[in-house]
């Protein structure tokens, strides 16, 4: 429901001196009409009117107006005075928050192109240097770090499954991803070869940074480090060997295969 709002009656004060100077305004015109148009007695001293008395009579009339406009402006226009005032109230916060928005979008944009720099270089095989990787002081840039890497990480890993045999593909697929089953498969599959514990570090800080931990710096190394060893990694098809067959398990050949071994 719509709030029902009330006019404000003006403050008795103004009021009263609004009369006040209604009665002295009403005498000054009564007294000028009188002196200079019915009875013109105040024509003479008018005429005889120094410069001093004209500066005082300036004065007065001046101040009489200002009195006026300090008393009529707060009756006649307040209410529109505050609505003024309460739409710059609105137009300042409105103001504020558009302000905000546009610093975190700026700071989310430069956040962002520094993790597309950061991915492009790796694609590219330029890696940071174990001791700059200092400059990620906070956990919020450590996240993003390592984010970047494991982003570096996974298409790797899952061209490498690809190329696994379809019942251990299966068997894997059927585990959580990158749950400890996983990557127990994934490990007895052989599809990572030597660069398994390397991708498998990644993950696993990943995993730790994304349930809030702060990484380390020796846990940035060794990520900065597992990307190193990552980067020349090429999946390959695992040839999954056949069975050995036991001779001693076959029947013996029946005698014409004797006399036609071929």
């Amino acid at each position: 429901m719509a709030e029902t709002k009330f006019k404000r009656r003006a403050p008795v004060g103004l009021i009263l001196l609004a009369l006040v100077l209604t009665g002295i305004t009403g005498a000054l015109i009564y007294v000028g009409v009188q002196g200079f148009v019915l009875s013109n007695w105040l024509v003479p001293y008018w005429n005889n009117l120094s410069d001093a008395q004209a500066t005082i009579l300036a004065q007065f009339i001046f101040l009489l107006g200002a009195a006026w406009a300090t008393v009529l402006l707060p009756l006649l226009f307040a209410g529109r005075l505050r609505s003024l005032e309460d739409a710059a109230a609105s137009a300042q916060e409105a103001y504020d928050g558009i302000k905000a928005q546009l610093i975190d979008s700026a700071e989310e944009s430069k956040r962002q192109l520094r993790n597309i720099s950061r991915y492009q270089l790796m694609q590219l095989g330029f890696f940071q240097n174990d001791g700059s990787l200092n400059i990620y002081e906070d956990a919020a840039s450590k996240k993003d770090f390592i984010d970047t890497a494991w982003a570096q990480a996974e298409p790797k890993v899952q061209q490498a499954l690809e190329l696994l045999h379809g019942a251990t593909r299966n068997s894997i697929s059927n585990s959580t991803w990158r749950s400890p089953d996983w990557w127990a498969k994934i490990k007895t599959s052989g599809a990572l070869n030597d660069c398994f514990e390397m991708f498998k570090t990644i993950s696993d800080a990943k995993s730790a940074v994304s349930k809030g931990a702060d990484a380390s710096f020796e846990l940035l190394v060794k990520v900065n480090q597992a990307l190193r060893r990552i980067s020349t990694f090429e999946p390959a098809k695992v040839v999954v060997p056949s069975p050995a067959v036991d001779v001693s398990a076959l029947p013996p050949p029946t005698p014409e295969q004797q006399q036609h071994p071929n």
